[in-house]
């Protein structure tokens, strides 16, 4: 896996989304921004997500941590939590929400209120290359710091979605390997896992990235995996429907992958690193948004690209990205992750993508009838440059937290924050 900066996917549910109608571009509400450095990490991969810490709706950002080193053993790195403000600016408060320091390797921060008391908590899955640490989780107690519990595994989560995955009415992981935490609702885990007995075979659940959702609205949620690892499959994402006991027992195969439609080497060429799930067109029926990397010479690197796939219903999904998105794919570039939220207010869901690499951000206003309008304005493009920044909603204003990626073997990536200055409506 290329080691370089990501964006969670989980920041949909906490980042907010506008109220009321509004242009459909990006403005600034006053003058340039003001950008405040938070920190510099010694680390060459990081993810970052904003939860609500304290349950009292104030922002906090979590970043989290692969690894200090890119060979192995593996140095796992800090977690660290800021508090963001309305103004701009932003304060270590590590201590005061983890109760000192932690060290995790982990790929992706997981944001959810497991323990089901209004806060949010922190889930860690494991990314063990080497012999790093297991996943772990920090569960909310109010008016204390969240306290550290570790889980009895040790898993290599290259994707992973909060989710009832049970319909218990309890908030769940799933992971890109199959692997299940299961969550009792007081954020105690038991853990089921599945594909390592039949690697490579029909029912296998083994890739890079996942999301979940009720596809054909049963009650019941299924998985998307995408990018299997097994071998020979081109057309390699799929939604798979689970039984009562979490097991697998349908597949249905979803469109090929953008980056290999026409591929007759058998030779994969995309690596498709993560999905989400909204309701795209307002009839009822979870759509699925995935992004992808171009695997160029058995190595991950050049354009990214988005794929949206349309549900009609009984497990019949449209690729209509050519369509859906204007002058596919010259001017469509795509994140590990993309963020789905209506960012204008207008009523309609949109879709943000943060850059990857050198690649730009971006944002893709719906019009409806399917099909979305980048938003080329100066509010995005000023701050741009190679930077993933995450959007942030503070009432009617927006501020961005943005990483700048300092590239392997250097002093690391650094967290800003702007001034929230932007109105996206």
């Amino acid at each position: 896996m290329k080691l370089t900066l990501i964006i969670s996917a989980l920041a949909v549910a906490l980042i907010g989304c506008g109220a009321g109608g509004g242009s459909s571009t990006a403005s600034p509400a006053s003058n340039a921004a003001t950008v405040n450095a938070l920190a510099i990490y010694p680390t060459i991969n990081a993810d970052i997500a904003v939860a609500d810490l304290k349950g009292d709706g104030s922002k906090y950002l979590v970043v989290a941590h692969y690894t200090q080193m890119r060979t192995c053993p593996h140095t796992p790195a800090l977690v660290k939590v800021y508090k963001l403000n309305s103004d701009g600016t932003g304060a270590d408060s590590t201590n005061e929400i983890l109760g000192g320091e932690h060290y995790a390797s982990t790929n992706k921060p997981i944001i959810a209120d497991f323990n089901s008391d209004g806060i949010d908590d922190i889930f860690l899955p494991g990314f063990n290359d080497c012999n790093d640490l297991p996943s772990v989780v920090f569960l909310s107690r109010p008016g204390q710091s969240h306290v550290k519990v570790d889980l009895p595994d040790l898993q290599w989560a290259h994707g992973a979605f909060a989710t009832d995955i049970n319909s218990d009415g309890f908030i769940d992981v799933v992971a890109s390997h199959g692997q299940m935490w299961i969550n009792d609702g007081h954020g105690n885990f038991s853990f089921k896992y599945h594909h390592w007995s039949n690697p490579g075979t029909l029912f296998s659940m083994w890739g890079s990235g996942v999301c979940a959702g009720d596809f054909n609205n049963t009650g019941h949620k299924q998985l998307v995996i995408t990018d299997s690892l097994a071998p020979g499959e081109i057309v390699d994402t799929a939604i798979f429907e689970l039984d009562a006991l979490l097991n697998p027992v349908a597949k249905h195969v979803l469109p090929v992958p953008v980056l290999d439609r026409g591929n007759i080497n058998a030779v994969e060429n995309s690596h498709d690193v993560a999905c989400n799930v909204a309701d795209l067109n307002n009839d009822g029926l979870l759509d699925i948004v995935i992004t992808s990397m171009p695997l160029v010479d058995g190595s991950r690197d050049g354009q990214s690209q988005a794929q949206i796939l349309i549900n009609r219903g009984n497990w019949v999904f449209d690729d209509v990205t050519d369509t859906a998105l204007a002058n596919y794919p010259t001017n469509v570039t795509a994140s590990y992750d993309p963020i789905i939220a209506d960012f204008n207010g207008d009523g309609k869901l949109d879709l943000w993508f943060g850059a990857h690499g050198t690649t730009a951000n971006q944002l893709w206003l719906n019009n409806g009838a399917e099909t979305f309008t980048r938003a080329m304005s100066s509010t995005i493009n000023a701050l741009d440059g190679s930077d993933s920044m995450l959007p942030v909603r503070f009432g009617a204003l927006w501020s961005f937290v943005y990483f700048k990626n300092s590239g392997v073997g250097s002093i690391g990536p650094s967290v800003k924050l702007t001034k929230p200055i932007y109105n996206l409506q």
